[in-house]
C-alpha cells in the first residue's frame, strides 16, 4: 500500500481540464423535489459523460451538481484542448434536451490548459490531480455567464484559430497571482481549412531547412505537366513540417495559380465514409452546418447537375455515395452494395480529373492519411492509378505510425510513386537509381514508404485496385487497424 504523500504511481501530464456546474440547483431542489432534481441530475451527468466520452476525454469526478473533466488522459494528443472546447460547446447545446420540468438548465463551464500531477493507477486516473490549473479551471468557471464558455490564455494559444472567440479581458483570478486573460468560445470556426491553418496558419516565419525538399516537389510539379503525373508521399513525426512544406510548395512560383484541391483528414472522423472529400464537395456546394438534410442534398445535386453537368443515373449513383442518408428507390437495387459503391467510386475519380480537364496541371493533397477512412483509401487508389494519365501531382502527408501499415501484397499501379522523409531527408523515384540526398531513394527506402503507406511505384500489372492491388492492400491495412487497435 501506499503511504500519503508516496509519489509512486504519480505521473505528471499536460492536460485541458474542464469544469460544469450547474446554475440554480438549490431553486431547482425547492421547486422539483428531492427526487426530481436527482432525476434531472442524473440525466446532466449522463449528458456530460456521453459528450466528454465522444471528444476523448474521461469525466474524473462528479461534484455535487458539476462535472470535473480531463482531456489528455490516459492519452494525450496534440488535439486536446479543441476536444476539450468542441465537448464544451456541444454541452451548453445539450442542456436545452435535458428534462429539467418548465425550468431551462443552465450551467457555467471553464477550461484551462497546464500541467498537472496525477494517480497514474487506472482505478484512480484523474482523482486528486495537482496543479494549477486545475484551480485556474474552476475560477474561470465561476465567472463564466450562463450557458458559456469561458477559457484561459494557454488553451487559447493551444486551439488557435478553431474557433471563434470574444476577448472578456484580463482579470484577477482568487488564488492566482497573475492577472488571467479570460476568452469566450462562441463556436468552431466554418468555412474549408486545414488543421495546420486552424492551430498553426496564425503563426509567421519562413520555412528553414526545407529548400531541398521544395526543390524536389517544384521539380515533379513541372515535370507531371509533360510526362504524366505521380504521387508524392511525405513522412514524418508530428510537428515536423509536412503541413508546412506543402502550403510553402503551393505558394511556390511553379504551382502558384494554378488549380489545387487540399484534402483534410480527421482523427474524429476515421469512420466516417468519405469524409475529407465529402467535406471539400459540401464546401464547394455551399453546404452550411446549419442546413437540414434535404437542403444539404439538394446543394449537392445542384453541383453534381448544374456545374459536373452528369445525368440522372450518375447523379442519383454519387448521392447516394456522398449522401447516403436515406433509401433510393431509383437505384439499380440488382446490383450488391460493394459493387455500386465501387462504381460510384470509380466516376467520383473519373470526374475528379474531368473538373480541372483542359487547365493545364494540377494539385492534388491529402493532408494526414494516417487518419484516412476505408472508403476514401479506395478512391484515393483509383486516383493515383490513374495519376499517369493527367498532368497532375497527388501529395499524401503522414505520419510515422499506424494504420498505414504494410501487411499485403505489393501494389500494382503504373504512377511513380515518390517519397519524402522530413528531417531525416530522402527524396526519390521509388523505381530507380542510387540512393542519396537528392537522388531516387533505393530499396530500403522504397520498402520505408510502402510499409506506411501501402504504396509502391512502376509495378507491371492490373491497375484496377483490386485484392492484390494498391487498394486491397492500403484498405485492408485501415480496417485491420480499425478493427484491432495500434500494433505494438
Amino acid at each position: 500500500m501506499v503511504k500519503p504523500g508516496a509519489s509512486a504511481g504519480k505521473e505528471h501530464r499536460s492536460v485541458t481540464v474542464l469544469m460544469v456546474d450547474v446554475i440554480g440547483s438549490t431553486d431547482l431542489i425547492e421547486k422539483l423535489g428531492r427526487e426530481g432534481y436527482g432525476t434531472v441530475l442524473e440525466s446532466f451527468h449522463a449528458m456530460c459523460t456521453g459528450v466528454v466520452k465522444r471528444h476523448g476525454g474521461i469525466v474524473a469526478e462528479y461534484l455535487g451538481d458539476g462535472v470535473l473533466c480531463y482531456f489528455g488522459l490516459p492519452r494525450a494528443s496534440e488535439d486536446d484542448a479543441a476536444h476539450a472546447v468542441k465537448a464544451a460547446l456541444e454541452i451548453c447545446g445539450g442542456l436545452q434536451k435535458t428534462p429539467s420540468g418548465d425550468t431551462a438548465l443552465q450551467a457555467r463551464l471553464g477550461i484551462s490548459s497546464g500541467s498537472v500531477m496525477i494517480n497514474a493507477n487506472a482505478e484512480l486516473l484523474g482523482t486528486n490531480a495537482v496543479g494549477t490549473c486545475v484551480h485556474r479551471a474552476a475560477r474561470i468557471e465561476a465567472m463564466a455567464q450562463p450557458n458559456t464558455v469561458f477559457l484561459c490564455d494557454d488553451t487559447r494559444r493551444l486551439i488557435g484559430q478553431t474557433f471563434q472567440l470574444k476577448d472578456q479581458g484580463v482579470h484577477q483570478l482568487r488564488g492566482i497571482a497573475q492577472a488571467q486573460p479570460i476568452y469566450q468560445a462562441v463556436k468552431a470556426r466554418t468555412g474549408l481549412t486545414t488543421r495546420f491553418h486552424s492551430l498553426r496558419g496564425h503563426l509567421a516565419g519562413d520555412l528553414v531547412g526545407r529548400q531541398a525538399e521544395l526543390d524536389q516537389l517544384n521539380a515533379l510539379f513541372e515535370k507531371a505537366g509533360c510526362n504524366g503525373g505521380s504521387a508524392v508521399t511525405i513522412i514524418a513525426d508530428a510537428g515536423l513540417g509536412k503541413s508546412r512544406l506543402i502550403q510553402t510548395f503551393l505558394q511556390s512560383a511553379p504551382a502558384k495559380g494554378v488549380p489545387s484541391f487540399v484534402l483534410q483528414c480527421s482523427p474524429e472522423h476515421m469512420g466516417t465514409s468519405l469524409y475529407p472529400v465529402v467535406r471539400y464537395l459540401e464546401w464547394v456546394a455551399g453546404v452550411s452546418a446549419t442546413d437540414k438534410a434535404a437542403t444539404r442534398k439538394s446543394k449537392l445535386r445542384r453541383l453534381i447537375e448544374e456545374v459536373w453537368k452528369l445525368g440522372a443515373r450518375d447523379t442519383t449513383l454519387l448521392l447516394d455515395l456522398i449522401n447516403p442518408v436515406e433509401a433510393n428507390a431509383s437505384l439499380d437495387q440488382s446490383e450488391s452494395v460493394q459493387l455500386r459503391r465501387d462504381r460510384a467510386l470509380d466516376r467520383l475519380a473519373d470526374q475528379i480529373f474531368a473538373s480541372v480537364e483542359g487547365r493545364g496541371a494540377f494539385i492534388l493533397v491529402f493532408e494526414d492519411v494516417h487518419w484516412l477512412d476505408p472508403t476514401s483509401a479506395r478512391l484515393l487508389d483509383l486516383l493515383i492509378a490513374r495519376a499517369h494519365e493527367h498532368p497532375v501531382i497527388i501529395i499524401l502527408s503522414t505520419r510515422d505510425e499506424p494504420p498505414l501499415r504494410r501487411r499485403a501484397a505489393p501494389s500494382t499501379t503504373d504512377a511513380p510513386v515518390f517519397l519524402v522523409k522530413c528531417r531525416r531527408t530522402v527524396i526519390g523515384a521509388a523505381n530507380t537509381g542510387r540512393c542519396g540526398p537528392n537522388r531516387p531513394a533505393c530499396g530500403k527506402e522504397r520498402r520505408r514508404a510502402s510499409d506506411l503507406t501501402g504504396i509502391r511505384g512502376n509495378h507491371a500489372g492490373d491497375r484496377r485496385g483490386g485484392p492484390d492491388g494498391h487498394a486491397g492492400s492500403l484498405v485492408a491495412d485501415i480496417d485491420h487497424s480499425m478493427q484491432t487497435g495500434p500494433a505494438g
